[in-house]
């Protein structure tokens, strides 16, 4: 893609260059505009050795093009990072007075817009109307991030890693020109592991990363889906770019958690996917910490509340999904867990898969054994599984059709 990006006068500009060195290194052709309280921060001549194009500064110079326009022109795609409150209040009010906001409102190409700023200076009322109103208008304004600030305060308005500023972008695109395929629906999916506790400190816990939860929530959104993650917050810590991936996101810490958020929101979904690895028992805790010296312990285990099948005698139009993570007899024990639970299907793999970034699935229906996937990166996994769904999708909206055309 053609990339222009727009730098504003933060502290945050110095990161641009490591943007515009992400986005050549993946074959993309990026331009840039800064204004002129960012040049404070990163110089034309380091953005222009990095991009191998000229760094774009003023309004008016000496070519005979017109350069807001023919920049607009030439782009694919607009990045602001960091948007300032200044730049923001002129975009959302029409202010014309250097290079960059006047290409800006002379685009008509996706915009996406990264607010960096003061914590104070970001919940200012002046600056939420002005970032209302661009999201209404269709501009693609992203949350801050959360952290330490350059003025050494510790709050949300740090410009996002450089890194995760490219997947946003690139899903975002993705999203626009690919898929469609669940458009319209409403995917609810768990990620990551639940909490029984001993005591205060100590708990039981399954082990798992949540990063299949995770991907399995991109690839959804990809398609047009309207996502629900229901996860423990150590998800969202490692992975943050997965919560540009969600509408919603729900944090839980325990089984109990899951089931009350989860049964609250199943009525409204088409598709349920329970990926998380939630702890199968619970006992009553210690009120106090359990000392170490203590020779004599005793934990009485009994089953937490059974999620997926509470949730399968509610049933009504929803494809159900689940997971089996076996030691032995993978294929045999994941056809058992999805006739005894009322699964459509059922994604069945090894230990092997726990706090990795691969894995080799089964992918398993009522009928059989629908899908091999080899060992590959969870992303990729995810996105096969998803082709599985939309096939199950197809088949449900086909026999309504047939069904439809038989009462008539």
């Amino acid at each position: 893609m053609n990339i222009l990006i727009g730098v504003s006068g933060g502290i945050a500009a110095y990161k641009i260059a490591d943007l515009v060195r992400l986005f050549i290194k993946e074959g993309h052709q990026v331009k840039t505009i800064l204004t002129e309280n960012a040049k404070y921060f990163v110089t034309p001549v380091t953005l222009e050795t990095l991009s191998k194009n000229k760094c774009h500064t003023e309004l008016f110079s000496s070519t005979r093009d017109v350069e807001h326009v023919e920049l607009g022109k030439w782009a694919d795609i607009m990045i602001i990072a960091p948007a300032t409150a200044n730049i923001i209040g002129k975009i959302a009010n029409g202010i014309c007075d250097d290079l960059l906001s006047t290409v800006v409102l002379a685009l008509d190409k996706p915009c996406y817009i990264f607010p960096a700023m003061n914590t104070n200076m970001l919940t200012h009322p002046s600056v939420n109307d002005n970032i209302a109103k661009l999201r209404d208008w269709g501009y693609i304004v992203y949350d801050p991030a959360e952290g330490e600030l350059a003025c050494g305060d510790t709050g949300k308005g740090r410009l996002p890693d450089v890194d995760l500023i490219y997947q946003m972008v690139m899903a975002e695109t993705e999203r626009a020109e690919i898929f469609s395929s669940l458009s319209g629906k409403n995917v609810l999916i768990t990620a990551g592991s639940t909490k029984s506790y001993i005591d205060p400190v100590r708990y039981i816990e399954n082990g798992s990363s949540g990063l299949m939860g995770a991907e399995l929530a991109r690839q959804a959104w990809l398609r047009g889906a309207k996502v629900t993650l229901i996860c423990n917050k150590e998800v969202i810590e490692k992975f943050q770019w997965a919560k540009y991936y969600t509408d919603t996101t729900v944090l839980v810490e325990t089984t109990e958690d899951v089931y009350n958020n989860v049964r609250g929101l199943f009525d409204a979904a088409d598709i349920y996917i329970s990926a998380g690895a939630l702890c199968d028992f619970k006992n009553e805790p210690q009120l106090e910490k359990i000392k170490k010296d203590n020779k004599d312990i005793t934990i009485k285990l009994k089953p937490s509340v059974d999620v997926f099948s509470e949730l399968s005698r509610s049933k009504k139009k929803q494809l159900m999904i689940g997971f089996a993570l076996e030691t032995s007899d993978l294929e045999r024990n994941a056809k058992e867990k999805l006739n005894s639970k009322g699964m459509d299907l059922i994604v069945a793999n090894s230990v092997e898969a726990i706090d990795s970034n691969s894995s080799s699935v089964v992918i398993i229906d009522s009928k059989g054994i629908r899908k091999y996937v080899k060992e590959s990166e969870k992303r990729i996994v995810a996105d096969e599984i998803l082709k599985e769904v939309e096939k199950l999708l197809a088949g449900q909206e086909a026999a309504k059709a047939k069904t439809s055309q038989e009462a008539h």
